[in-house]
C-alpha cells in the first residue's frame, strides 16, 4: 500500500519538476507460513525415493557378499 501525502512541487517547461514528494510505504505480510500441501507432497515423494534407492543399493551389496561368501565356502569345501 503507497500513501502519498500532500506536498508543493513546482514546475515549468516541458517535464522539469522541482520539490519534494513524500510518500508512505506499508508492506503488509499476507504471506502463510505453513507449506502447501503439494510442496509436502513433493518432499514426500522425494524422501520415499531416495530411502528407495538406498534400500536397493543395500539389497544389491548383500547379495554380492553373500556370492562371494558362499563361493569361498565352496572353495574351501573343496579344497578339503
Amino acid at each position: 500500500m503507497v500513501s502519498i501525502l500532500p506536498a508543493d512541487i513546482e514546475g515549468w517547461g516541458e517535464g522539469v519538476f522541482k520539490g519534494h514528494l513524500k510518500a508512505r510505504f506499508d508492506v503488509i505480510d499476507n504471506s502463510n507460513p505453513v507449506p502447501e500441501p503439494a510442496t509436502l507432497t513433493l518432499l514426500g515423494i522425494g524422501l520415499m525415493g531416495a530411502a528407495a534407492k538406498l534400500r536397493q543399493r543395500r539389497r544389491a551389496k548383500n547379495a554380492q557378499n553373500l556370492e562371494r561368501f558362499t563361493s569361498q565356502l565352496q572353495q574351501s569345501l573343496a579344497d578339503r
